[in-house]
């Protein structure tokens, strides 16, 4: 099953996008030093030393980006491009046998990605040609077939971070159809990842983008069960519990959120409103008076603390 052509288009135009916005105005050395700061944070986030490794590449600190990718592998060894990127980095290194060992790992994870046995086999006669000895891990032809056949399920898999780029496109006429087919192959990914806590991530909004609030709090829990210190999930966990008329559960999640390190005004204001909806005033003027700490410009904040002690 190919990519539909209405989707494919959209998935281009939101690479594009993320792809300019990170090129655009030099922000390179802002983008590390973000996901550095965020890693201090989360120091066990497979993907921001993913992502972190990644950029180093990019600005050719690839000592540093070897370290990072295989960090990133080591806290989440179930991803294939993680370990198929930091082969890449070893490899430039000239670290060519412990590239070959993370494509034999790439390889063992998806056995049927013709690209990464194609890689495998260059390193093999890489270390070779060096006078080493490639010990290739033999695959089971049944094995080489994708089990799903479904190209889109393998994307995200492989990539749910580019699923957000959706969320902030304008509505349109047949966001239906294709966010109810990103739904599905995003289930069809979690059953290849159940242990990605991103993928469940991702999965939930895609269903909160469907209205499907249910099915999207049962992803987000996955989520956070699996990584209990993902800030970013107890925060669109509290909004999904807002949303549900749950005011005293959303302020919970925020809470979680907050001591997880997501100690941003807009989340002390979210925690606010769910305080009073609750009946906590002098709790939720707190939250208020905290969101305006951190952000003496917040309107929406003052204004709600002026109204609560009304």
């Amino acid at each position: 099953m190919g990519i539909p052509a209405t989707l494919s288009h959209k998935m281009k135009m939101a690479y594009m996008r993320d792809a300019a916005s990170l090129d655009h105005g030099g922000q390179l050395d802002q983008a590390i030093q973000t996901l550095r700061g965020r890693l201090e944070q989360d120091p066990s986030s497979a993907e921001l030393h993913h992502q972190l490794g990644l950029l180093l590449a990019q600005r050719d600190e690839l000592p540093e980006a070897a370290e990072r990718l295989g960090c990133a592998a080591a806290n989440d060894p179930t991803r294939a491009e993680i370990q198929q990127d930091h082969a890449m980095v070893l490899g430039l290194l000239g670290r060519s046998e412990e590239a070959l060992a993370a494509l034999q790992r790439a390889c063992r994870l998806v056995p049927w990605d013709e690209a990464i046995r194609g890689q495998l086999n260059l390193a093999a006669a890489a270390v070779e040609q060096a006078g080493g000895r490639a010990r290739l891990h033999a695959v089971d032809p049944a094995e080489q077939a994708d089990p799903a056949g479904d190209e889109l399920a393998q994307m995200i898999a492989a990539h749910p971070e580019f699923l957000e780029a959706f969320w902030s496109m304008p509505a349109a006429g047949d966001d239906e159809a294709v966010f109810g087919e990103l739904a599905e192959a995003a289930e069809r990914a979690a059953a290849r990842q159940p242990q990605y806590a991103d993928l469940h991530y991702h999965r939930g909004r895609l269903y909160e983008r469907l209205g499907r609030l249910d099915r999207a709090d049962d992803a987000i829990g996955r989520a956070v069960a699996i990584n209990p210190r993902y800030a970013t999930a107890w925060i669109a966990a509290g909004d999904l519990r807002g949303q549900m008329d749950r005011p005293g559960e959303a302020a919970r999640r925020y809470r979680r959120a907050i001591a997880c390190g997501a100690d941003y005004p807009d989340v002390h204001y979210k925690l606010g409103l769910t305080l009073a909806a609750a009946g906590h005033t002098g709790q939720a003027r707190r939250a208020y008076r905290r969101a305006l700490e951190l952000n003496a410009d917040y309107a929406a904040a003052r204004q709600a603390l002026e109204q609560s002690a009304a």
